[in-house]
């Protein structure tokens, strides 16, 4: 337990002596986004739906303006979460992005507006926490960039 206890100690420490990466675009939202021109709400959605699936990604919700896209996490970043927000009879930890389209004339616009990890707890409660950290922002705005 003592050697547990310092290696969260050392992650904390570490943590707190890293420098916030910069984003790498604005946006008019705050947001990750891409506009993509050309092309209909269903030819957008369907390229976006393709990115994630070949990314690894299972898809949760497609509605009519918006799409999830999760996976669940392993290794060291699933032992992190389940630290920070599940505990060992939770669920084995999910992170998860929502994207929302708007079209407009000839191109839709794709805003990742919602970045989380999520993990159910023993007696169903759902436990989330938002992930608002510039590298991760900066992943999404990469792999909308991608499309």
């Amino acid at each position: 337990m003592r050697l547990f206890s310092i290696f969260v100690l050392s992650l904390t420490l570490v943590g707190c002596m890293a420098k916030e990466q910069p984003l790498n675009f604005t946006s008019t939202s705050g947001k990750p986004e891409v506009s993509l021109q050309n092309l209909s709400l269903d030819e957008a959605k369907n390229k976006l739906i393709d990115g994630c699936l070949n990314k690894g990604l299972q898809i949760e919700q497609q509605g009519n303006s918006s799409v999830i896209c999760w996976k669940t996490l392993e290794g060291g970043s699933s032992i992190l979460a389940t630290l920070a927000i599940g505990n060992s009879y939770s669920t084995a930890p999910t992170q998860k992005t929502q994207f929302i389209f708007t079209e407009k004339n000839d191109s839709v616009r794709i805003v990742g507006t919602r970045m989380w990890i999520e993990t159910q707890m023993a007696f169903g409660q759902t436990k989330t926490q938002d992930l608002t950290a510039n590298h991760q922002i900066n992943s999404i705005q990469d792999f909308l960039r991608g499309l």
